[in-house]
Parts: C-alpha cells; structure tokens; sequence
C-alpha cells in the first residue's frame, strides 16, 4: 500500500505500540482513518480502542522516534519480558483448548435449577419487533445468571429462542436489522448475543445452512461470549492495560464458553465451537488457538465477523459509538488478514455497506436513516429523509430507493455529533 504521497506504508502491530510513543510520519488506521499525526505521542487509551474494535495493525511511511520511548521501559526490559510472558500464556491456553476437546464426552457437574425457577413463555404478548427483541435479550441474560452461578441452562428454552429469531429473520430480516442498530437496554453480554444471534440468522439463511446447521449456529452467537462469566468484574471493568494474568483469563473465555455449553450443558459440539472459534483469525492471529483459516470451522469463522462488527457498533460506555459505515469498511480492511473473504462479501451484501440505522449526508445536503438496504446495489440503500437541504427537520418524512433515484447520491456516513455540529 502507498500513501497519499507515494511513499510505502509499513505495518505496526497494535501490541506493539506504547503510551507516549512518536512516529516520523501520520500512522493511518486505513487509508482515510489518521490514528495519529507525526511527533504527535500515542496515548494509552488509543491503544485500548484499537484493541478494543479488533485492530491489530496499523500502518506509516515514518519511522518509531527511539526518544520517545520511555528510558524506564528500555532499561527495566519490562516489553520482552511481556511477549515471552504472552508466548507462554498462549501455549498454556492451546494445552487448556486441547485437554477440553479430549474431555468433551466427560461431563461437568453442574447444579439443578430449583423447579420454581422454571420460566414461564407468553408468546402471545409479543407483537413487535422491539418486543421480540427484548424478550430474547431477556432470556439470554437468565442463562447467562444460570451460567454464572454454575446451574443448568436450558437448552429447550435455547432451542425455541433460536428457531424464533431464525422465523422472524425469514419473515422480516431488514426490520430486525434496523431493531439492533437501536440503543438497547439490559446486560452487555446478552445484548451482544441477541444481536450476533441476529445477524448469524440473515446471513445464514442467505447462504442456504440446512435447518439443523442454522439452529447451532444461532444458538452458538447468542451465547458466545458466556464464557466471560468466569471472568471476574475488576478485570473486564479495567481500564488500562491488562496484566499477563488478567490477559490470560480474558483469553481463556472462549475455551470457558465450550467448557459451560458442551461439558456441562450437553449443546451440540457446533454451539460449543462457536464460543471456542469466534476470536480466531484466518492468518492465525487470533485466540486461544491460534488457528489458521482452513483450520477453523464455518460457524467459528462466521461468528467472528458478526461478533467483531457487532462489538464495533454497539453501545460500550469506554468509547464513543463506531457509526455502522466505519464498521463495516474496518471489516474490509482487514478481510484479508482476519476473515474469510468470501463470508464477509455474503455479510456485506445483507448488511450493506450503509447498514440500516446508518445516518447519511446526500449530494443536495439533506440527511436521511437507511431504512433497507438492496444486496444488488450496497451503495443504494432505501432512505428516509429526516433533515432537508436546509438542514430543517422534515414532519412528513419519506422514503427514497436511491435504486430508482439517479441524481441522489450519499456522500458519506454521518454521526449525531456531525448533524448537531451541521
């Protein structure tokens, strides 16, 4: 890749950049994302947010300012004791993976649910989407406190919940996609799930899994991420770097995840693998096995697409909202290196490459919210006009398919912030 002035860019790794460290140069993020500008130090929390949207590598045609790296660091050795640190925590956790998928057959003990903690379902009461979502989001959190206080989880109830997020996916997948792009209330972790499980049905339905297939693969999004409720609070609340030790357990929760859904639990080894595959990545930078592509199976290299874009657009209270088209195009970017290619094209083409939520600027000046998006034409979405060329709000809003409008074109994704600032 060259930069805007020819020169070629070189790769940083994100663990390997440092608070306060300077570059001779702009490092970019992509080619129109800047992280930092030249002799502009990086700070710690960046770093975070790189880690945190699953950016591993940067790039620059500058060069590291060797003054800017602290003296303490340099002296202590304290980096190259944390990546021999790092490189055995990983062959720890690869030993830990491989002594699970020996033992799956072995099961773990785990506590009965006392028969009033039986729930209840009044499917009658749900009639909307957000209804629908809620309740899903609901019971995904139930499992979840099952899950963290060691008793059963029920599976019929996982079950139903997945078939009917695959149903109302079949009867109206553009209405529940615009039902995630929503701010959301309840727990993160099942948030998180609901919406993964979401978009794993779309996607999985368009590619033609057999019903069986899909049920797993639903079921293994919505849970994930369970796995993390063997992580204690202080460590998923820290802010800051994490120590080697608190690493290693954030690292482990895929393997945790397995271990609660197919030892414990008795789900189908296609859930359990979900959990265990969704941090992987094609080049094998991924966690905690460090496979390669070809190594890892359908549901797992699926799942850490939708995981990765839903973690990057949904609401954290440690970062600003990522707007869904920044999402999408940090997805491109690093097709290469972290997903399969030929899966994120089929993701692509349902989501779009303005996803519907997506706030729009068009060449006349209004603004409009993607209502649908059109898989033949991902730059034509349907629109709803909020905001005309006078930057005036419209009472009477209506819907453009930019399919059938030549002369309208989007000019970029905007935020709330951009709107309110315009």
């Amino acid at each position: 890749m060259n930069g805007n002035d020819g020169q070629t860019l070189k790769k940083i790794r994100t663990k390997d950049l440092a608070d306060g460290m300077m570059f001779t140069a702009t490092v970019y993020i992509d080619k129109k994302n800047i992280f930092v500008s030249a002799n502009v130090p990086v700070k710690q929390k960046d770093i975070e947010r790189l880690i945190n949207w699953g950016i591993l590598e940067l790039e620059t045609a500058g060069e590291l300012i060797p003054e800017s790296i602290h003296p303490e660091k340099k002296k202590s050795g304290n980096t190259s004791h944390r990546v021999e640190a790092i490189v055995k925590m990983e062959a720890e956790l690869k030993k830990l993976v491989e002594e699970q998928l020996r033992n799956r057959k072995t099961p773990l003990p785990v506590n009965e649910p006392p028969a009033a903690q039986v729930r209840g379902r009044d499917l009658a009461t749900r009639v909307t989407l957000a209804e629908f979502h809620a309740s899903w989001v609901e019971d995904c959190e139930h499992q979840i406190d099952l899950a963290r206080n060691n008793v059963r989880l029920d599976r019929g109830e996982a079950g139903r919940v997945a078939r009917e997020i695959l149903q109302m996916a079949e009867r109206d997948s553009q209405g529940l996609m615009a039902q995630v792009s929503q701010r959301q209330k309840g727990n993160y972790l099942a948030v998180h799930g609901t919406n993964v499980a979401i978009y794993s049905a779309i996607v999985g339905m368009r590619m033609g899994l057999e019903r069986e297939s899909l049920v797993n693969l639903v079921m293994g999004c919505y849970f994930l991420d369970i796995g993390m409720v063997r992580v204690p609070d202080s460590i998923i609340n820290k802010e800051g770097r994490l120590e080697i030790d608190e690493l290693k357990k954030i690292h482990a929760h895929p393997v945790y995840g397995y271990q609660i859904l197919v030892q414990q639990n008795g789900f189908p080894i296609d859930v359990g693998m979900v959990a265990l595959e969704h941090h992987e990545k094609i080049n094998s930078s991924g966690y905690p096995r460090k496979l390669p592509g070809s190594a890892i199976s359908l549901h797992g290299r699926m799942a850490a697409i939708f995981d990765t874009y839903e973690a990057m657009t949904g609401h954290r209270t440690y970062r600003d909202e990522y707007i869904s088209h920044d999402a999408m195009r940090n997805l491109i970017a690093n097709g290469q290196t972290h997903f399969d290619n030929d899966l994120l094209a089929v993701f692509l083409k349902e989501v779009g490459v303005y996803p519907v939520g997506s706030r729009v600027l068009l060449n006349t000046n209004a603004v409009g919210v993607v209502t649908a998006t059109d898989s033949a034409l991902p730059m034509r979405p349907e629109i709803q006009i909020i905001r005309d060329e006078f930057g005036d709000p419209v009472r009477h809003r209506e819907i453009v398919r930019l399919a059938r409008e030549s002369d309208l074109l989007i000019v970029r994704a905007i935020n709330d912030r951009d709107e309110q600032d315009g």
